[in-house]
């Protein structure tokens, strides 16, 4: 519970909805992306939520956007695509 309780407190900490589709019905879809990988300590789930200090998942929290599911995924896939090996690398051509 106390995972999911620090959850709805960092999704209104970042605006209650995905900042690229306004997405808000249901927090479970709510996702946290680094801006720059480099700087990731550890992820935002509900797991790190419940067991680490308020204090450092605030200083994460600050290095991430928060969007939903399916704009979280079409961001990374943006990001690959823009390296023009990622489908070479993945299939093997």
């Amino acid at each position: 519970k106390r995972g999911w309780n620090r959850k709805k407190e960092i999704v209104s900490l970042a605006g209650g909805e995905c900042q690229r589709c306004g997405y808000n019905k249901n927090i479970k879809v709510l996702t946290f992306h680094h801006r720059d990988p480099s700087q990731k300590i550890f992820g935002l789930s509900v797991n790190n939520l419940w067991s680490k200090k308020w204090e450092v998942i605030l200083e994460e929290f600050k290095k991430c956007d928060m969007y939903c599911q399916n704009c979280h995924m079409e961001i990374h896939d943006e990001i690959n695509m823009a390296n023009p090996n990622y489908y070479r690398n993945i299939f093997n051509f």
